[in-house]
């Protein structure tokens, strides 16, 4: 999987905005745009649909390569053509292959003129490496690393609610599309998948902590949504909703 994956898009419209008030980069450095004052942009109109030929053809067949890789998945799972084997956990095997995977990263080196914390690099460079790590955890079961993979997914979805926050901060698009828009991307595909193999959805449980997360960074800041750019109001904000996570999950029978 590519580091992208769980990303939603906040990350890349942090760094590369291309409207009146977002900011912009310049030589490693992001400066203010002076133009931006306190007015909200103007949200994007959205083409309307056309129903021609052309377009229902390519609607059908992308709904068929969807379909096609779902009852794939169906297949490998309810009528493999090979058994399916125990998971056996090897350390020599596990950390071999890592290390062939950080030599070959190595090669794809690159400058990064964006001197910024957490850029947008930074961040997909950090969730690919994580991700890689994920599937290597599952696929040999290794029980030693399971620790840090445990802080490994706290570190991604705490940066999909900063990617959030910073979306939300400085687009300030708290609108139906982009609200839908999300929990598209966040769980189209899992609702598939628990269509044809009848599972549960906390068994991806990835995807309903990002949801999760997403419509608390949502929240937090549509309510009050004027506030957020005045320097102390935000911030209380922020404490109160830390207030109301150590509640829910800290507090015995809070919930």
């Amino acid at each position: 999987q590519q580091g992208r994956n769980y990303e939603p898009d906040s990350d890349r419209e942090r760094h590369r905005g291309d409207h009146k008030g977002d900011i912009v980069e310049g030589k490693g450095a992001r400066i203010q745009n002076s133009a931006k004052s306190n007015v909200p942009e103007k949200t994007a109109k959205i083409e309307p649909v056309t129903c021609t030929f052309d377009s229902i053809l390519l609607l059908m067949n992308y709904l068929s390569q969807f379909g096609g890789i779902l009852i794939y998945s169906w297949f490998c799972e309810n009528r493999p053509l090979f058994d399916h084997a125990n998971k056996h956990y090897s350390r020599d095997i596990f950390w071999f292959i890592t290390l062939v995977y950080a030599a070959f990263a190595l090669t794809t080196i690159k400058s990064n003129k964006d001197t910024s914390i957490l850029n947008r690099d930074q961040t997909e460079e950090w969730k690919g490496w994580m991700q890689f790590l994920f599937l290597i955890y599952h696929y040999f079961h290794a029980k030693e690393v399971y620790n840090s993979i445990r802080v490994f997914i706290s570190c991604y979805v705490w940066m999909t609610g900063f990617g959030n926050f910073s979306f939300f901060y400085i687009k300030r698009d708290f609108g139906f599309v982009r609200f839908w828009q999300m929990m598209w991307r966040l769980n189209f595909l899992v609702f598939w998948l628990i269509m044809v193999h009848g599972n549960t959805f906390i068994l991806y449980y990835i995807n309903p902590l990002h949801t999760f997360y997403f419509l608390m960074v949502y929240a937090a800041m549509y309510i009050f949504s004027s506030c957020n750019h005045d320097k102390y109001p935000v911030r209380w904000k922020l404490m109160v909703l830390a207030l109301v996570i150590f509640f829910v999950w800290d507090v015995p029978g809070s919930m």
